[in-house]
C-alpha cells in the first residue's frame, strides 16, 4: 500500500507539471494570434505581448502598456491605416478575438497532452 501510494504521489505531481506546461503553451499560441490581429503603430504594443503564469493552472496573456486595454477595447478607432498612410493592420478585440478563435485548437491541445 506504501508503494501505490508513493505511485499515486508521483503521478499527480508529473501530472501538474503536464496539465502547466500544456497550458503555457495553449497560452504562447493565443499570444501569437493575438498578435496577427494587434494593430501596429510603432510596435510597442505587439512588442509588449507575453505569457505569464499567474497561479498554479493559471495562464495570462496581457499586453503590458498603458494604452492596451484602451486599444483592445475601443470600438470607435478604426485601426487598419496610420495618419501618414501606413497599413497598421489590426483590430479592436485582438486578444479577445485570439482566444475565441483558438478555443477549440487549445482544448484539442490541452486534452491530447493530459490524456
Amino acid at each position: 500500500m506504501k508503494d501505490f501510494n508513493k505511485i499515486l504521489m508521483n503521478l499527480e505531481k508529473n501530472s501538474d507539471k503536464v496539465l502547466n506546461k500544456s497550458l503555457e503553451e495553449s497560452a504562447e499560441i493565443v499570444l501569437k494570434r493575438s498578435n496577427k490581429l494587434v494593430p501596429v503603430d510603432t510596435g510597442r504594443l505587439k512588442a509588449s505581448g507575453r505569457v505569464r503564469k499567474r497561479a498554479n493552472k493559471v495562464m495570462l496573456v496581457e499586453y503590458r502598456t498603458p494604452y492596451a486595454v484602451y486599444v483592445e477595447n475601443d470600438l470607435s478607432v478604426n485601426h487598419p491605416i496610420h495618419e501618414d498612410g501606413r497599413d497598421c493592420g489590426g483590430q479592436a478585440k485582438f486578444l479577445f478575438t485570439a482566444m475565441m478563435n483558438m478555443e477549440k485548437v487549445v482544448l484539442k491541445k490541452i486534452k491530447g497532452d493530459i490524456l
